[in-house]
């Protein structure tokens, strides 16, 4: 049986203003798929606490996907993009058929583009992007030391979307994993 530890990040989830509800979501769509989930795990919008949590997670756990979940948005205490970035030593890449999309949904409702909509369409360089199509922020896969990385955002109907989308059977068996 392949294993995963699925982390959430926010300060908001440690403070107790938001119930960590992805994580049991996670857990039981991960044990349909017959992955068992070794531990759940939260920490605040921390960039070393972060860092310090995912090196503690390859060099020590015996896993095969981390799910991580928060930190993907455009205000100030979402740093998750900017900590993987560092501790991959990557670049960021722009989606820019997904930032057009993004773009056109807003000139749809008749809304004013924010400045900051490109971070919204930033994946990191070592991933492959994951659309969002119930939000914004663009998630992402990374494969490394044969390990999955699913980074998703927070808020539970973008990240239940996205998961289905990225995290089935079939996937698995297309890159051999299964």
């Amino acid at each position: 049986m392949k294993k995963a530890i699925v982390v959430t990040i926010g300060d908001e989830l440690l403070q107790g203003f938001t119930v960590d509800t992805n994580s049991t979501w996670i857990s039981s769509y991960l044990r349909k798929l017959n992955i068992n989930v070794e531990k759940k795990i939260t920490v605040g919008d921390n960039d070393k606490q972060i860092t310090s949590l995912i090196s503690e997670i390859f060099e020590k756990e015996k896993i095969d996907i981390l799910i991580m979940t928060g930190g993907l948005g455009p205000t100030h205490d979402d740093i998750t993009k900017n900590v993987l970035k560092d501790y991959f030593n990557c670049d960021y890449l722009i989606d820019n058929e997904y930032l057009e999309n993004l773009k056109k949904k807003y000139l749809k409702h008749n809304v004013s583009i924010p400045d900051n909509l490109e971070s919204q369409a930033t994946y990191l360089s070592n991933s492959s992007p994951i659309e969002n199509l119930h939000g914004t922020a663009i998630g992402f896969k990374i494969n490394f030391n044969n390990k999955l990385i699913f980074v998703l955002p927070g808020v539970p109907i973008e990240m239940k979307q996205m998961l289905k989308d990225s995290i089935n059977l079939d996937n698995y068996k297309k890159e051999n994993i299964f």
